[in-house]
């Protein structure tokens, strides 16, 4: 677990372009915001738009990432959700607990 002043390690996964990508946290002195989400919850499908206007409104205030916790139709809810921002699936597990 991550405690204060604690580096946070750089996140490995797959984009939903198919393609192994590492998100640095090191790149950016801003805040990270981090949002996990799953294409098949109801949750997340319903609440989509309202955070794509979270994003809209904060993003030179924050830096964003989102991390799916499934990897079922992650290109299309990406696509429906018109998500302007690093996108990661496949994330290791010690990374989520």
């Amino acid at each position: 677990s991550i405690k204060p002043g604690d580096s946070v390690p750089d996140i490995l996964g797959v984009s939903p372009e198919r393609v192994e990508t590492i998100f640095r946290f090191k790149d950016d002195t801003r805040s990270t915001v981090v949002y996990c989400f799953s294409p098949r919850c109801s949750w997340c499908v319903k609440n989509r738009e309202l955070f794509a206007k979270l994003h809209s409104s904060q993003k030179d205030r924050f830096r964003w990432v989102a991390v799916s916790l499934d990897t079922t139709n992650v290109e299309e809810f990406v696509r429906e959700s018109n998500m302007a921002m690093p996108v990661l699936s496949q994330v290791p597990d010690e990374v989520l607990d």
